[in-house]
């Protein structure tokens, strides 16, 4: 795995708990981040984490998941499929255990399999 860059230094000193535009929980989700890039890991798993967001906030998550994946994949367990769109090159859908479909943004969210299981037969018709 690469050292860390001096961008992604930059980024764990960016995200400190004073900024006065993030929520506390918010600022805590980054500097876990921050914490968990200085292990230098193979593979980042991240559990909703644009849950409880504001829109700013949404935003700027999304730069820094972004920047981190420039260096470090990542796997995002994430229903809020806006927030999604925004992040994901590649999206694997599951239903009851089992993938449903695995593709692209775009081949994701078009696919009627897809739509028909999140959001029912009737709703998607």
């Amino acid at each position: 795995m690469p050292p860390l860059t001096p961008r992604s230094s930059d980024w764990a000193l960016a995200v400190s708990p004073t900024s006065k535009s993030a929520s506390s929980r918010t600022a805590s989700g980054w500097v876990e981040l921050a914490l968990v890039l200085c292990g230098r890991p193979n593979l980042i798993l991240l559990d909703e984490p644009a849950a409880g967001m504001t829109e700013e906030e949404r935003f700027r998550t999304t730069e820094i998941i972004r920047e981190i994946n420039r260096e470090h994949p990542l796997i995002v367990v994430e229903h809020d499929m806006s927030f999604i769109r925004t992040i994901a090159r590649r999206i694997t859908v599951f239903d009851r255990g089992t993938i449903l479909m695995e593709g692209d943004v775009d081949q994701v969210f078009g696919s009627q399999a897809v739509r028909d299981v999140y959001l029912g037969k009737q709703a998607a018709a």
